[in-house]
């Protein structure tokens, strides 16, 4: 499968919002705000806090989030989202970076996060799972 990018951009308000996205040859692009990035149900696998992940953080806390490049989001056996290894520092950072209040205190860092989805899991065995999702706002 390829990762190139969607043929159209979905706007994500909200977590639920995500049981209704529009696959496209088997992926869809999202842009998440930032401040929602700790309320998405996507998960990382086996994420150490290491050299990269603090470079990334350092960079988007100097310079902001610079969002050229979508984070790839894979479906598990248990019916979860799971960000693409590559993708986990820079995914975590974000996160991190999103949530913390002195970072963003004279500008936000984070404002929108692309995410590029796969309807079918790298060896094709499980499909996007349908969320029990209901979003009640921050």
């Amino acid at each position: 499968m390829s990762n190139q990018p969607a043929v159209f951009v979905e706007q994500i308000g909200d977590p639920s919002m995500l049981n209704y996205v529009e696959f496209m040859d088997g992926r869809a692009e999202i842009v998440v705000p930032g401040g929602l990035l700790r309320v998405m149900p996507f998960d990382v696998e086996n994420f150490i806090e290491d050299d990269e992940y603090w470079e990334q953080v350092d960079a988007i806390r100097s310079r902001g989030y610079i969002n050229a490049k979508p984070i790839v989001v894979w479906p598990s056996s248990d019916k979860r989202w799971i960000i693409d290894e590559d993708d986990a520092p820079r995914f975590m950072a974000a996160k991190h970076v999103a949530n913390d209040f002195f970072s963003n205190l004279l500008r936000e860092k984070v404002r929108k996060v692309r995410f590029l989805l796969h309807r079918k899991s790298a060896d094709g065995r499980y499909s996007a799972p349908h969320l029990d999702l209901v979003y009640g706002g921050d």
